[in-house]
């Protein structure tokens, strides 16, 4: 599908995202997550390069661009990828209507908006892609891990037993320039199972000791690619999914400071409100997408002053 606008008309974007500037900050609201494609692509028009996107997401949302709709045609594929030029509105917005809302991190690597993506994920246990220690103990191991109702149960040992490695790690570069960080269990977790720690894992999402402790993947992670400082000052952008948050406690933490240095480090932020991933996976029942951004829109003013 391709929808062109008249000579010289500016193309209507106010479907795609709300644009907000809170305290200074850019921040580029969307209901589906791939339409923050849009935001990402105005941020890169002011660049010399492709930035670093920092995500917090339930998902990671790292599904090849345009897969879904070119199914099998992968010459499809690569055209509609030829075609996406962040230079443009209409083009990313002739794009949407070929991505899905878990295609749009890679359709900004494609198109040379974002040359990274970090993913803080809760869907997954591990890291992607695996460390070089984490794969040799697996595989000498025969360990795999499976998820119930979002938690992780104990890992399955079809091998000899043996201790996990600690880090640090050395991470293999990704070969699509993704990066997800897994969230095995809260930080000081010792447990072999954690099927009744979810609440709590959730509960910290936005602690300064989680994050700091998922930061500190990521950091191990960057020298794969020699990123020595992949959150850089106004050099990323601050990616957040309100379907991260399966708690009322979790959008409340009680020591912010990690989570409000990156919002003021931020080039900018977008915020998916995906109401109906909140409204799936929310642990409280009254957990419902309006009331986290409302929640959200006032974290970052109290960054900012």
């Amino acid at each position: 599908m391709s929808m062109k606008s008249s000579d010289n008309a500016p193309v209507d974007v106010s479907w795609i995202h709300r644009a907000e500037t809170i305290e200074g900050k850019r921040v580029y609201i969307v209901e589906d997550h791939h339409r923050a494609l849009l935001g990402w692509a105005m941020e890169r028009r002011a660049t010399a390069t492709p930035m670093v996107l920092l995500s917090l997401d339930h998902h990671t949302d790292h599904r090849r661009a345009f897969g879904r709709d070119a199914g099998d045609d992968e010459e499809k594929r690569r055209t509609w990828i030829q075609a996406l030029d962040f230079k443009s509105d209409e083009s990313i917005r002739d794009a949407l209507f070929h991505l899905h809302n878990d295609e749009h991190i890679c359709a900004a690597i494609d198109s040379g908006v974002l040359s990274t993506a970090y993913s803080i994920v809760f869907s997954q246990a591990g890291d992607t892609p695996r460390s070089i220690e984490m794969e040799a103990h697996q595989a000498a191991s025969a360990i795999s891990f499976t998820r119930s109702g979002g938690v992780v149960l104990p890992p399955i040992h079809t091998g000899k037993r043996r201790n996990p490695p600690t880090r640090p790690f050395h991470d293999h570069p990704s070969s699509n320039g993704t990066y997800a960080i897994g969230s095995q269990c809260y930080v000081g977790c010792a447990k072999d199972s954690h099927s009744a720690c979810a609440r709590r894992l959730y509960d910290e999402a936005l602690e300064s000791p989680f994050l700091d402790r998922q930061i500190g993947v990521l950091k191990e992670m960057a020298l794969a690619t020699d990123l020595a400082a992949p959150l850089s000052d106004q050099g990323f952008i601050l990616d957040i999914d309100l379907d991260y948050f399966h708690t009322q406690q979790s959008i409340a933490p009680v020591d912010a400071t990690t989570f409000h240095q990156l919002i003021r480090s931020a080039r900018a932020i977008s915020i998916a409100e995906e109401p109906r991933f909140v409204e799936n996976l929310a642990l409280d029942a009254s957990l419902r997408s309006d009331w986290l951004l409302e929640k959200m829109l006032n974290q970052i003013s109290v960054a900012m002053k």
